[in-house]
């Protein structure tokens, strides 16, 4: 036979020992070959597996010798193509084919998949975090052949996504992640599993406003659009304390998420006003009238003067008239322009020395041209220095108790006035009065001659000093008490007449009365007189 397996002519002779020789002619046989091999091919589990088919040629029936994954198989077959009846994956390797009459090699391979369905195993990622924290990703862990998809639905939109390696990662955006079904290169499958990742929005955390405060003031801070606060700088929220200085105080607010924010605010510490003010006098005598200056640095917006701690003056600039002596504590307060308010006080600050008390006391209050020397005694209270009038140009004098001489020729009264002053010069003054007495100068004869020559004619006392011309009397009485002469002018004396006619010669009694002129004294005197002829 051809190695080819063409056809050739065989020519057989056949006998036998009885007959004859015969010859038979015919064709030899062809030889059967695999001329196809189909149907290998990849499956999923549970999937009914497409025959793998051998078409052959020869004289049926037929038998396939194959190798499946090495281990010898056959099939058997009536009719081409012949069914290798499949059920199993693996790699189908033809060796050789047999019809009725001859074998021949065959060859051809055939591969026969069949995968298991992908399955999800495992769903991690997700969680509750805050704005900006790092989100973990959604992984899904798979088996089967990859690549694969894996599909589902975020907040309900379906969605897929496909990656050649396990796990596969599904991102980090928020929403509810909902596993339905995963296809490997070859299967798909369903799929159950759910993830969410929860992003909560961070706190919008509120220090407040920056504000001012003043030096030594208590202040609260407290934080608002959270559940929890904790400050810096050791401020407790909502708790009173006192900052010495300005700072930045920074407040981390927590919510019942636990999500996480902060704010800032600037604390400004306004110092208090280091008081300070002047008068344009300090000391003096009543009533004085002092200017109070604030010279207080800074802004200075309102000041409060106060007077013994009574509130009674305002004003940077301001006065008052104090009355009464004494000392005077002085308070001012002061309110910058940022309201912080301070106050000082200067204690005895202004001093309203007490007036003296002028007086005194003169050695006499009469002078007379006989006498016209006077001391005056100096009973003054508080003075220092002394001035004295004496009135008419005499004077000044400084002398504590001077002694004065009056002149003796000028018959006036004077008007004494002392001025005494303090040591800061309050002064007080008193007068008195120094009388100028005239002595009372008369003369009163003791008879007269009424005979008509030209002396001793009339009785008449001669006063030339002393009395008051306007208020006088002179009365005469004869022996018997009886009136016989009067007069209220003292230049008219009696001659000696009663009734028209000259009395008796005898002893006749006066009684003369008048006012001194000074002093208004009235004075009476009495005596006698001898009318001779």
């Amino acid at each position: 036979i051809p190695s080819d397996g063409s056809p050739v002519t065989i020519t057989v002779y056949f006998s036998d020992e009885t007959t004859c020789e015969s010859i038979l002619n015919g064709n030899s046989p062809v030889l059967p070959t695999a001329t196809n091999f189909t149907g290998g091919a990849t499956y999923c589990a549970g999937e009914l597996i497409t025959p793998l088919l051998v078409d052959v040629t020869g004289t049926g029936p037929w038998t396939i010798d194959y190798t499946l994954d090495g281990v010898p198989m056959s099939a058997t077959g009536a009719a081409s193509p012949i069914d290798l009846g499949a059920t199993v994956g693996g790699d189908y390797v033809l060796t050789l084919v047999t019809d009725v009459n001859c074998s021949n090699a065959a060859a051809g391979t055939q591969t026969v998949y069949i995968d298991d369905l992908p399955t999800v195993t495992s769903l991690s990622g997700g969680g509750t975090y805050c704005e900006g924290d790092p989100v973990n990703d959604i992984f899904v862990d798979v088996t089967g052949a990859g690549p694969w998809t894996i599909d589902y639905t975020l907040n309900g939109t379906a969605t897929s996504y496909s990656n050649a390696a396990s796990p596969l990662n599904l991102g980090n955006a928020a929403g509810v992640y909902v596993v339905t079904g995963i296809a490997d290169a070859h299967c798909s499958n369903s799929a159950s599993g759910t993830q969410m990742i929860t992003v909560n929005p961070l706190p919008i955390v509120s220090a407040g406003s920056d504000f001012t405060i003043c030096e030594a003031d208590p202040t609260v801070l407290t934080g608002s659009g959270a559940a929890t606060y904790v400050w810096n700088n050791g401020v407790t929220d909502g708790a009173s304390f006192t900052p010495t200085s300005t700072a930045t105080y920074t407040v981390v607010g927590t919510d019942m998420n636990g999500c996480v924010s902060s704010d800032s605010i600037i604390l400004t510490v306004e110092p208090l006003p280091v008081v300070s003010f002047i008068a344009d006098d300090t000391d003096g005598c009543s009533p004085m009238t002092v200017e109070f200056t604030n010279t207080t640095p800074g802004n200075i917006v309102t000041c409060i003067w106060s007077i013994q701690g009574a509130e009674i003056l305002d004003g940077l600039t301001t006065s008052y008239t104090f009355n009464s002596p004494g000392l005077y504590d002085v308070t001012l307060t002061a309110t910058s322009a940022a309201g912080c308010t301070n106050s000082e006080t200067y204690t005895d600050y202004i001093y309203i020395e007490s007036d003296p008390v002028a007086n005194f006391i003169p050695s006499t209050s009469e002078i007379s041209v006989y006498n016209s020397d006077v001391i005056f005694y100096n009973e003054s209270i508080g003075a220092t220095t002394y001035e004295w009038d004496f009135g008419d140009g005499l004077g000044p004098v400084y002398d504590e108790e001077p002694t004065v001489t009056f002149p003796s020729e000028n018959p006036i009264n004077y008007s004494v006035t002392l001025y005494a002053l303090s040591p800061l010069g309050c002064i007080d003054s008193i007068t008195r009065e120094i009388f100028y007495k005239e002595d009372v100068i008369f003369y009163v004869p003791n008879a007269f001659t009424p005979d008509g020559d030209e002396h001793n004619q009339v009785f008449q006392p001669i006063f030339t000093s002393g009395f008051d011309a306007h208020d006088f009397n002179m009365v005469i009485y004869n022996r018997w008490g009886e009136v016989v002469y009067e007069t209220n002018d003292d230049t008219i004396g009696w001659d000696g007449t009663f009734k028209g006619k000259l009395v008796q010669a005898g002893t006749y009694s006066w009684k003369i009365e008048f006012q001194k002129i000074y002093t208004d004294e009235r004075v009476m005197i009495t005596g006698h007189v001898s009318l001779l002829k």
